[in-house]
């Protein structure tokens, strides 16, 4: 085994649009490859289709939500508990998205044991389709850029680090006969099979002494989902707060894999003057964080409330005095604030910031996952890493002497 250091200068992926200096990053391979030396090695660098950077402001580059933790029940088609019995025998060809290169998937039958939401009554086996990873090229997981050698006569390809998977789908669950637990699905945009979920949308039952809990959990959300504008109405404070903490996650972090442009939509104002309402009332115990259901200091943010609504909180020291200046503005603006929602615009162009255009110099958009175009990346420099004897001294080290 020979170790190599490869430095990838990622010069100018962000420079030109918020002033960034150049990262570099350093990725110790191992390649069971014997090397001559003096000869040079060719690298195939491919970039990722749906590369997503999490920012405090926006820069150049289409809008998609941000990603919220735990298990996004509002996003979802299907949530059901089932058992994997078997995979299909032959791969699907199709596209994960609109425009995109296909792929092939593996397909998985699940055995439907509970119908939590969203198939019907009857349905007894669900199609989830997953990214076949020993056919594919680079796919979104793989950390947003791939570096592999390029194949030469009797050669093989550099591995990824023991213990890492793969890197095609490495964030996807790869269904395996026998999983069982609890599945939260997305349909394929086109063919007739659910996605495999991420890895925080699949709760396995073995070895899991929450499952049941989480289940519980799962349906009592279910219920909201099935009616949530009605569940505003509901008697019930928890109801009421739980349907407004889906709708806000549906409308402000929408589903969006393939990462395309949105814009902002206003929504029913009646909806809205609920929606603030049950937010207000909601838990603002503090430390509150990583639930189920978002807090409402979580949720709060992801509306968009900013200095331009009138939300500008002074003194504010501890997580108190933000529910308290939050709550304030709530009270104070249900029914002039108009709530919007994202959706995806069909007629915006890549590399535009959507919504509100292009932002003043240091103003933070909370909330905005930017995802930059594509730009060309620079060379990749190999070299092997010199032994300790040979590396150059800590200058630090020499002035201390």
């Amino acid at each position: 085994m020979r170790k190599w250091s490869l430095s990838l200068a990622l010069a100018g992926l962000f420079a030109a649009a918020n002033g960034a200096s150049a990262q570099v990053i350093e990725i110790q391979v191992e390649q069971a490859v014997p090397v001559q030396a003096g000869k040079a090695i060719k690298v195939q660098v491919q970039a990722v289709q749906g590369i997503q950077v999490q920012a405090d402001r926006a820069i150049g580059g289409a809008l998609a939500p941000a990603v919220y933790q735990p298990n996004r029940l509002s996003q979802a088609d299907a949530i059901l508990v089932g058992r994997v019995v078997a995979i299909e025998p032959m791969d699907v060809e199709a596209t994960q998205g609109p425009g995109q290169a296909k792929i092939k998937y593996r397909v998985a039958v699940v055995q439907v044991t509970e119908n939590i939401f969203g198939l019907k009554k009857d349905t007894q086996t669900v199609r989830i389709g997953f990214i076949a990873q020993a056919n594919n090229g680079p796919a979104i997981g793989g950390g947003g850029v791939q570096i592999l050698p390029a194949i030469q006569p009797g050669q093989v390809q550099i591995q990824p680090f023991p213990g890492r998977r793969p890197f095609p789908g490495n964030f996807q669950i790869q269904l395996q006969v026998g999983q069982d637990g609890m599945f939260t699905l997305n349909k394929h945009h086109q063919e007739n099979f659910y996605l495999s979920p991420a890895g925080n949308n699949y709760l396995p039952r073995e070895n899991n002494p929450n499952f049941d809990n989480e289940l519980k959990n799962a349906k009592q959300l279910a219920k909201v989902m099935a009616n949530p504008a009605a569940s505003l109405k509901a008697e019930s404070k928890d109801d009421r707060y739980a349907a407004a903490a889906l709708l806000i996650n549906k409308y402000r972090q929408p589903s969006n894999p393939t990462g395309q442009p949105m814009k902002e939509q206003p929504i029913d104002a009646d909806e809205a003057k609920l929606i603030l309402k049950a937010l207000a009332e909601g838990d603002w115990t503090p430390g509150r964080f990583n639930a189920r259901i978002p807090n409402p200091y979580e949720l709060f943010n992801q509306l968009g409330i900013n200095q331009t609504h009138g939300y500008n909180p002074v003194n504010v020291r501890t997580q108190q005095d933000i529910a308290t200046a939050m709550q304030k503005w709530l009270d104070e603006n249900n029914g002039k604030f108009k709530m919007t929602k994202l959706v995806v615009d069909p007629n915006a162009k890549q590399g535009v910031v959507q919504p509100g255009g292009d932002p003043k110099p240091g103003v933070v958009q909370p909330g905005v996952i930017i995802r930059p175009g594509i730009r060309p990346l620079p060379p990749v420099r190999i070299q092997p890493v010199p032994p300790a004897q040979d590396r150059p001294a800590n200058p630090a080290k020499k002035e201390d002497k």
